[in-house]
C-alpha cells in the first residue's frame, strides 16, 4: 500500500492480539500507540484513523470517548473495537460520533473489511476554472 495515500492509525489499546493485527496489516510506521490516559491535546490527529478499544477495566473509556471525538475533528474518523456489541452501546456511540462499531476480535478479515477503507486517502481533483472573456 502506498503510504502517500494512506491514512495513519491512532490506536488506544492495551489489547496484544488487536496490536498486533494493526502492526501487520498496516504500512511500517502507520500505527501509534497511546495510553489512555495520554493528553489528547497532545496527539497530533492530523490525517488519521483513531481506534479505540472500548474494554478497558482499569479506565473509564466512556467519558473519555467525546474528549477523543472533539480532539480527533470532523475529518478523522473514531472506530469502537469492542466486544460489548449491545444494541444500547452501540447506538450510544453512534450518537457521540463514532464513525464504525467492530465487534471483537479484530483479526486481519475483520480490518480488511471494516478498518483498510477508510485508512485511504481520496486525493481531490483539481479542477481548473474557465473564465468567459
Amino acid at each position: 500500500m502506498d503510504t502517500n495515500n494512506q491514512k495513519r492509525i491512532i490506536a488506544f489499546t492495551k489489547d496484544e492480539t488487536m496490536l498486533s493485527v494493526l502492526i501487520e496489516s498496516s504500512s511500517e510506521g502507520m500505527v501509534s500507540v497511546y495510553p489512555y490516559n495520554a493528553n489528547l491535546a497532545e496527539v497530533t490527529f492530523d490525517n488519521s484513523v483513531i481506534l479505540l478499544d472500548y474494554d478497558v477495566d482499569d479506565f473509564n473509556v466512556t467519558a473519555m470517548l467525546p474528549l477523543l471525538i472533539k480532539n480527533a475533528g470532523v475529518n478523522n474518523n473514531v472506530i469502537i473495537v469492542s466486544k460489548n456489541c449491545d444494541r444500547k452501546n452501540v447506538i450510544d456511540c453512534a450518537r457521540k460520533g463514532v464513525t464504525r462499531f467492530i465487534v471483537k476480535p479484530l483479526n486481519k478479515k475483520r480490518f480488511k473489511k471494516y478498518v483498510l477503507p477508510y485508512l485511504t486517502v481520496v486525493p481531490i481533483n483539481e479542477t481548473t476554472e474557465t473564465t468567459n472573456l
